[in-house]
């Protein structure tokens, strides 16, 4: 989470990624949000953290106004760099089988940080299926691999072992 956020993306949905994170995260724990981003970004912060996802028209309002918030330099202080790191989504020994589609072109979530993520999971003996998608971006990986995620989880209802590209990503 801590290295997602520090990049300063270049995309607006980092930006709206970013400004839901520190709109719900000083609500729900208690941390400032001028000690993770300039006092200057909360008006942007407050904006696009009300914008929801409910269409395609929602989702360019969310973009125009996470907008200014690309570039924006992050540096959270201790109490939320500890909140980012008990947030992270990590691996569990002998957790449930993973399935990750990444775009080798998403502007948002860079690919190198999702096969980081994989390898931490392999460690693990966590079974991941890892998409990887020539030429794809953010905007489009879901819909680009949502036959592949059905079918992955249909085997697993179905009892079939998964699939396991951990010796790949090594």
């Amino acid at each position: 989470m801590t290295a997602l956020v520090e990049q300063s993306g270049q995309d607006p949905l980092w930006g709206a990624l970013l400004s839901h994170t520190v709109w719900s995260w000083s609500r729900v724990f208690g941390a400032a949000p001028d000690t993770i981003v300039p006092a200057t970004a909360g008006p942007t912060i407050e904006r696009a953290a009300k914008d929801c996802l409910e269409s395609a028209g929602a989702l360019n309002r969310l973009l125009n106004d996470a907008a200014p918030l690309r570039g924006e330099p992050v540096t959270p202080d201790a109490h939320w760099r500890t909140l980012l790191a008990e947030n992270a989504p990590g691996p569990q020994p002998g957790g449930p089988p993973v399935f990750l589609a990444q775009g080798d072109a998403d502007p948002v979530i860079p690919p190198p940080l999702t096969r980081d993520f994989a390898r931490r999971l392999c460690r693990t003996h966590t079974p991941v299926r890892y998409l990887a998608m020539p030429g794809v971006d953010h905007y489009t990986a879901a819909a680009r691999s949502a036959d592949e995620a059905a079918d992955w989880i249909a085997a697993r209802f179905a009892g079939v072992s998964p699939p396991d590209d951990c010796a790949a990503l090594q």
